[in-house]
């Protein structure tokens, strides 16, 4: 039996307690076997001991509102039509790389048509080192529908259904339908049909759902999440309080856009960056997001990495504007986000997600602390996954 004590360390453990200081963490083989203050734990003759004095030891991340064949930077539509499988192929494997240095030990990719299953091809084969995957596949959008040049495009209840079989025939752990874009989109009966076939095969369903109407559809349909956050009314978070529905916030692109969408040569105009700064002098769906979190609306962390100007190695950004707008009330309240609520969110809340005895020793040792400094969350220095080092 191989050890590895992290000794001396601040560690947040993703329970809800703050971080403690001077204490260690004990993994044997590949689980946590020990928590406590420094020199407390009963460690096996011959242990790795690792100095994280000055660090900051928490449990892996979760990005969960992730593209990985997306590359951050090009037109969304022109990489959705015109890569091949061999260029997303490098695209995909870029960006696993590029999770696991911002210390995102688990991605959740929602679609960029074969992105999500070349990345699991590529894990299952060993050729690179991978993050844990919870894949959708392709996206289902109605014909012509948000991003159609990505998804599977599909209509009706029985055409919704057969896309729905077919993404997870395929190997899909998730499904992601497109209830909207700028108007609602899917009928009632279609959202009912891949809500009902996603449980039944035993797979959550989410949705891109950002306006009320989309909503109130996907609310009916009983989905486990909604991505985005949007502009929820008191009777929407009712709901879904009383239905444990999850919400995956993405300040990112529109922050990100606004700031850099001049320097990044993305080809943008002064009028669209311009759009987009005037969009944030209003903040409404952030600021009803967060009325929905603090009503006990379970909020999970997502950066909709692989936007333009959201590359899948700042996850930093995200956690900054959570708090400056007001999502939450504190970096401690992102860090839950993206470990606790995450693990919990993807169904695996008894194996990941906090830093306990039996679970999977996925941890990121940063050197700082970011609940004294945000920034410091950029500083990844160490990063376990199932107790080996990755980075």
């Amino acid at each position: 039996m191989s050890a590895l004590l992290l000794k001396n360390g601040t560690v947040f453990d993703g329970t809800g307690l703050d971080p403690v200081s001077n204490a260690d963490v004990l993994i044997e083989d590949n689980k946590i076997a020990g928590v406590g203050p420094s020199g407390s734990l009963d460690v096996p003759e011959g242990a790795q001991i690792v100095n994280t004095a000055g660090k900051f030891v928490m449990p892996g991340m979760f990005n969960n509102h992730s593209h990985l064949g997306w590359d951050g930077k090009r037109d969304l539509e022109k990489q959705g039509k015109e890569d091949s499988d061999s260029v997303t192929t490098a695209v995909v494997i870029m960006n696993m790389g590029r999770s696991l240095e911002a210390g995102v030990t688990s991605v959740r990719d929602l679609g960029m048509n074969n992105a999500g299953f070349i990345a699991l091809d590529v894990k299952e084969r060993g050729l690179v080192t991978s993050p844990r995957l919870f894949i959708a596949g392709k996206a289902i959008c109605m014909t012509g529908g948000h991003t159609w040049w990505c998804c599977q495009e599909a209509d009706g209840p029985t055409g919704v259904r057969q896309a729905v079989r077919e993404q997870v025939k395929k190997g899909a752990t998730v499904i992601k339908m497109m209830a909207s874009g700028r108007h609602p989109e899917f009928t009632q009966e279609e959202l009912d049909a891949a809500g009902h076939e996603a449980h039944e095969l035993g797979v959550k369903i989410t949705a891109h759902a950002t306006i009320p109407q989309a909503v109130d559809k996907v609310l009916n349909a009983g989905y486990d999440c909604i991505e985005h956050g949007a502009a929820f009314n008191e009777e929407q978070i009712e709901r879904m309080l009383e239905a444990g529905t999850f919400v995956v916030t993405t300040l990112s692109p529109g922050y990100l856009q606004a700031k850099h969408g001049l320097e990044l040569g993305l080809g943008w105009t002064e009028e669209q960056v311009q759009a987009r700064r005037e969009r944030l002098k209003n903040p409404e769906r952030a600021l009803l997001t967060g009325k929905a979190g603090r009503a006990g609306v379970p909020l999970a962390f997502g950066t909709d990495a692989g936007s333009p100007a959201v590359p899948h190695n700042n996850i930093a950004d995200e956690f900054k504007y959570l708090v400056e707008v007001g999502v939450v009330d504190s970096v401690k309240d992102v860090l839950l986000m993206a470990t606790r609520n995450s693990a919990q969110l993807n169904g695996v809340e008894d194996s990941l997600g906090t830093l306990e005895v039996g679970k999977l020793a996925d941890l990121v040792v940063i050197d700082g602390d970011p609940t004294e400094n945000v920034d410091d969350i950029r500083n990844v220095e160490q990063v376990y996954l199932d107790g080996q080092r990755v980075i």
